[in-house]
């Protein structure tokens, strides 16, 4: 004779059981749309299917079966999307290249000799105040007036020019303006303006 479950205890089962298949069903709706969107061969498609017959019948067994069977799914569907995503970059041709919009050094030639005629008298001293600046990182009226042995409305003049061409920030008061270059780059400011 079989074992008697009081009805209390049959409803809690039933319910635990329902509550299971309904998280089930619900995991093999997201699963089931996953394995649609990756499934571009028969091999996959197959391979997808077993793995979800075997997530869905782990989770509804046992919940501890269920949750090492959806780890492993998971890791399986990682893997997967990678394979796929590798196979679609090795679908594309390249050379191998990166391909960055730098500017070459003819369209940044082109720039300077644009900006030489754009300041006509005021390079010579402008193309010097944008090494000095670069090289010590320091963009004030006071050291350009200083390094560059000029009058303080000059120096002012050149700092303008400075931050209209992108050499230099805004002002900020008394502090010294912000250098927008870099002082790695003063060799390379220094033979773009011929100083």
């Amino acid at each position: 004779m079989p074992p008697v479950v009081p009805f209390g205890a049959r409803s809690a089962i039933l319910g635990a059981v329902a509550d299971a298949l309904g998280g089930a069903t619900r995991s093999a709706a997201l699963i089931g749309g996953i394995v649609r969107e990756l499934a571009r061969s028969e091999r996959l498609a197959a391979v997808a299917l077993t793995v979800f017959v075997v997530a869905a019948a782990a989770l509804w067994m046992s919940w501890r079966v269920g949750v090492v069977v959806a780890l492993v799914v998971g890791v399986a569907g990682t893997v997967l999307i990678g394979i796929g995503m590798q196979r679609q970059a090795a679908a594309v041709p390249h050379d191998g290249e990166l391909d960055f919009d730098a500017p070459s050094f003819d369209d940044l030639g082109r720039d300077v000799r644009r900006m030489r005629v754009r300041l006509g008298d005021d390079w010579a001293d402008f193309a010097r105040a944008a090494a000095v600046v670069t090289a010590s990182q320091w963009a004030s009226t006071a050291a350009l007036q200083r390094d560059l042995a000029v009058p303080a409305s000059r120096a002012r003049h050149l700092l303008e020019l400075l931050e209209a061409e992108g050499f230099v920030g805004p002002p900020r008061g008394t502090a010294p303006r912000t250098v927008l270059v870099p002082a790695d780059s003063a060799g390379e400011v220094r033979r773009l303006l011929h100083v």
